[in-house]
Formats: structure tokens, C-alpha cells, sequence
């Protein structure tokens, strides 16, 4: 075996949230890289005494024994004051003892780890846990820094990958590769950690550790920047915004062109052009003055969107009479297909009903995505019942 085939990955992991958890994670998995480079791997079974699934029952508020579950461990501890309980019939083989380690074995948090320290004589464990025993030459404070780095975690990534549900089982656990550390070494490494930032100490872990220190301030550091300057765009774009919407931006060209037809005279322009549509609309109210929230610019005048635009709703097709293999027009069923900036095409249809057209607005009416809007970036995209499309209205030169 050898470490070539391994790739160190990192990834947001849902339950590690403090900074000292971050920290943490951070040097341990520069220590382990190191260790990567001076030691040779052995898969974890080697240094494993023994392992054992977790007992299948209901918590309860009454019980013979104190019933540890997933969602008992938090940020590297248990409170076992508020530990639920069960009934266990065999509890020798469940019991918990110091030192075991206790790993999730399925859901979101598969791979989590706890270290047992100093359990209650009448704790057990539950089925979504696999209980890990390390023979007696392994420091268990070594293996809590291999649990909480990315070079387990990286392998915890390959081991999951490709399962709808996450999971993984002592089968697979066995399998993870860890540095090959005689006990000696181990031991002043865990002796290094519990001696980092005392006077004197000058070993090769410290100045890794102090490295992870200062790389994570640093880190700090700049993830605080990018949120000040992402604060700072998000006021220019709504300045901007505020600016555009009252005529401010145009102010310049409102003087190079100083006898453009007023606003009044578009928007009859395009009353007019409707009317010849044949097409009967309700009549809106006209803005009253308490409505408008701020003074325009000369030749501007304020309107109802409906007066400016044309709506259009789609229609549904049904699903024998779309593909996804391109066939046909390209067809949107609601804001699922939406992407980030124009839509992502993934249905075509033969048989479309309604289109939207380039530069059309498409907005969500339907559904729980309410609200969403979108941009049509093609010539014509079918949209379904879900959707509208906001079209905005012309007139002849």
C-alpha cells in the first residue's frame, strides 16, 4: 500500500461550526499530511481491538439503561443528563467503556466521531453507531486527531460517494488508511499538542500546529474581508438600482437629447397600439399621487406595469409529448429549470402551446417557487403552466 492513490479533499462538513472546531480540523490535517510524508500507511484494522454495532430500541423517557444516539453528540461532547433511555436485554455487549469511539454510520453526519471518556456505568449505544475499540499500544487521543482531519475525512468522501444514502459500515472503516506510527511517536505527539504554546517547546508538531494557527488567522482574516467587500456590492448594486429607478443615470442623456417625446406620449402610443389589437384588457386604476414614492425627472411619468407589458401564460404539455433528447422545442415546465442567469434546457417538445420569446421575463406563479423569475435567452422556449412570460410592449416607429 501506498499513499499515491489518496487525495487529501476538503468539504464543508454540516456539524463542525465554531472556529475552534475549524481550527482543529486545520491542524490536524496539516499534521497528517506530514505524517503522510515520514510513515508508511496501514489500514485501520491493524490497530483495532475490536468493533460492534449499536443496539436496535426506542428511546424512552424510562428504561434500565442510558441510550446514546446520534443526535446526542454535539460539538464533541455529550450531556448525558439529558441522554434518553431504553430497555437493553444484553447489555454486556453494548456497554460503553472509556476510551471507546463511537462513529455515525449513516444520514448527514456519517463519519462523525466521539471519543468516550468518562461514560455512566449504564450507558449503551444505538444501532446508526458503530462502536470502535483500539488495542492497547494505540494512543486514543492519536486516532481522535486521524478522526477529526481530512485524511480520514477524504476517505470517509470516497466511501459514500455514489450511495443515495449516505453510510458507511465497520466493514469499510476497517479498510481507511492511517500513517503507521510506532507508540512512541504517538505519544509525543499527543505530548506536543497538550505542550503547544508553552515556553520552550521547539518539536516538529508545534511548529506545524503554529503554522495551522497563523494559516487560519489568516484565513480568518480574508473570509472577513470578502464578506465586508460582498456587503459593499450588494449597497452599490441596490444604490444603483435606487439611482436608475428615478432617472438619475439618464440625466445626461436627457440633455443631449433635449426634445425626446415625453413618457406621457409613449405610453399612449402603446394604449393605442394595444386597442388595435382587438384584444379587451380591464381598465387600471390611474397612480395616485400618495402612491409615488418619489419625485421623476421631467418628461417622466408613472404607470402600472400592466400598462406597459403583455402577459402571457403557459400551458401545460403532457408528458408523453416532451424528451429530453432534443427533440423539438425547447420546453420549460417552472423554475426547476432555472438557472442562475437564463434557463437550463433539459426537455424539448413537438407539441408546444405557449412560447416565450428572447428577452421575455419569465416568472413563477405556481407552486412553492412563487415569485422566481428568469430571463428567455433563446428565440422561443414553450413554457408550462407554472410560468408566465412578461413581455414588454413595443410600438411602431
Amino acid at each position: 500500500m501506498s499513499w499515491e492513490s489518496l487525495e487529501i479533499k476538503t468539504a464543508k462538513l454540516s456539524f463542525i461550526n465554531s472556529d475552534e472546531e475549524l481550527k482543529s480540523l486545520l491542524q490536524n490535517t496539516i499534521l497528517f499530511s506530514y505524517l503522510t510524508k515520514q510513515y508508511e500507511p496501514i489500514p485501520l484494522v491493524e490497530l483495532l481491538e475490536s468493533t460492534q454495532y449499536g443496539y436496535t430500541a426506542s428511546a424512552s423517557d424510562v428504561g434500565t439503561h442510558l441510550f446514546v444516539r446520534i443526535t446526542d453528540i454535539q460539538e464533541g461532547r455529550v450531556n448525558w443528563e439529558s441522554v434518553p433511555l431504553c430497555n437493553c436485554e444484553r447489555p454486556d455487549n453494548y456497554l460503553l467503556a472509556p476510551n471507546d469511539f463511537l462513529i455515525a454510520r449513516t444520514g448527514g453526519t456519517t463519519g462523525k466521531s466521539f471519543l468516550v471518556q468518562s461514560p455512566p456505568d449504564n450507558a449503551v449505544f444505538a444501532s446508526y453507531l458503530i462502536r470502535m475499540r483500539f488495542k492497547e499500544d494505540v494512543n486514543v487521543k492519536f486516532i481522535q486527531f486521524f478522526l477529526n482531519s481530512y485524511l480520514f475525512w477524504s476517505q470517509i468522501f470516497e466511501l459514500k460517494s455514489g450511495t443515495a444514502q449516505p453510510n458507511v459500515n465497520a466493514e469499510k472503516l476497517k479498510t481507511l488508511l492511517i500513517p503507521d506510527c510506532p507508540f512512541d511517536v504517538q505519544n509525543q505527539i499527543v505530548e506536543a499538542y497538550e505542550a503547544f504554546g508553552t515556553k520552550g517547546d521547539d518539536s516538529v508538531v508545534s511548529s506545524l500546529l503554529n503554522k495551522s494557527s497563523q494559516l487560519f488567522e489568516h484565513l480568518k482574516g480574508i473570509e472577513t474581508e470578502l464578506t465586508h467587500q460582498q456587503t459593499l456590492l450588494t449597497r452599490l448594486r441596490q444604490s444603483i438600482l435606487q439611482e436608475a429607478v428615478q432617472g438619475q443615470l439618464t440625466a445626461q442623456w436627457r440633455q443631449a437629447y433635449p426634445h425626446q417625446a415625453p413618457a406621457s406620449e409613449l405610453l399612449r402610443r402603446i394604449q393605442a397600439e394595444k386597442m388595435a389589437t382587438g384584444k379587451k384588457e380591464k381598465p387600471l386604476p390611474p397612480v395616485k399621487a400618495e402612491e409615488m414614492p418619489f419625485e421623476l425627472p421631467e418628461g417622466w411619468v408613472w404607470c402600472r406595469l400592466g400598462e406597459i407589458i403583455e402577459l402571457i401564460s403557459g400551458q401545460h404539455v403532457e408528458a408523453n409529448d416532451y424528451n429530453d433528447n432534443g427533440d423539438g422545442f425547447p420546453y420549460l415546465t417552472g423554475p426547476v429549470d432555472f438557472g442562475e442567469l437564463v434557463p437550463i434546457i433539459s426537455r424539448w417538445t413537438k407539441k408546444p402551446k405557449v412560447f416565450a420569446i428572447k428577452n421575455d421575463i419569465l416568472i413563477t406563479v405556481k407552486g412553492s417557487g412563487v415569485g422566481k423569475t428568469n430571463t428567455c435567452n433563446l428565440d422561443k422556449i414553450a413554457i408550462g403552466r407554472q410560468l408566465m412570460a412578461i413581455r414588454a410592449c413595443t410600438v411602431s416607429n
